[in-house]
């Protein structure tokens, strides 16, 4: 049991590693990304919230447009 606890929180972290990785791919696109939301997009631990962002981040036309939908 608490190696089937520490094996789901391992995958969970590497899921919110690469969720962040691909978010901060698809953002630099737009420009060079301000170090505030560089810090937010880091700190964040929700994997729905971050796919949400993605979402948002492949139709933003902008950095701006994209920190105004957060």
């Amino acid at each position: 049991m608490l190696l089937e606890l520490l094996l789901e929180d391992e995958r969970r972290e590497g899921q919110l590693k690469m969720a962040k990785e691909m978010l901060e791919m698809t953002l630099s696109r737009l420009g060079r990304l301000p170090n505030s939301l560089l810090e937010t997009l880091h700190q964040q631990q929700d994997i729905e919230r971050l796919k949400a962002w993605m979402q948002t981040a492949l139709t933003a036309q902008s950095l701006d447009e994209f920190i105004s939908k957060m």
